[in-house]
């Protein structure tokens, strides 16, 4: 696999609103195996508070990730007023299928969202989730980022919040 091969497609049309709606649930899954807050519903799915607004509002973006057009995840960026004061973006979700990981496919598509949305930024990751701390922190390596790291409480979990500056 190259990373040349790895592109976002804004999610701006029904069908491509229904990929992500099928992906999420998946998402969260994952997730939930690093906090107790996370929970199916009672028809078993795991459902998104507010992704509606990635519809509704132009200051949230909602990107798929494609890989030689094959669909291998998404990721969610906020602006402001869905950030923290003096953050330009907040890559607020990524995930990438089990079948692209440790290939570069994540690392390419945060490139394209750092291209496109140059500033300062806020990132964060449940400090549970040791894979997910060392894919930032080797996102920041890779790209010569300097930035600034914090944990915190946040939603009731310990959370690893990285800034920095494009």
């Amino acid at each position: 696999m190259t990373t040349m091969d790895t592109h976002l497609i804004a999610v701006d049309t029904p069908k491509r609103r229904e990929i992500l709606h099928n992906l999420i649930p998946l998402y969260l899954h994952d997730l939930s195996a690093y906090t107790p807050e996370l929970q199916p519903n009672n028809q078993g799915r795991y459902e998104y508070d507010g992704l509606h607004l990635y519809e509704q509002d132009e200051r949230l973006h909602a990107c798929l990730i494609y890989h030689a057009e094959q669909i291998a995840g998404f990721v969610l960026v906020n602006e402001p007023p869905y950030t923290e004061k003096d953050v330009d973006y907040c890559v607020n979700e990524l995930f990438v299928l089990n079948g692209f990981r440790k290939k570069g496919v994540a690392q390419a598509a945060i490139r394209q969202v750092f291209d496109q949305y140059p500033g300062k930024y806020l990132v964060f990751q449940l400090a549970g989730n040791a894979r997910a701390v060392s894919f930032w922190r080797k996102v920041y390596e890779r790209n010569n980022i300097a930035f600034s790291e914090v944990e915190e409480i946040y939603d009731g979990d310990l959370c690893v919040f990285q800034r920095f500056t494009l």
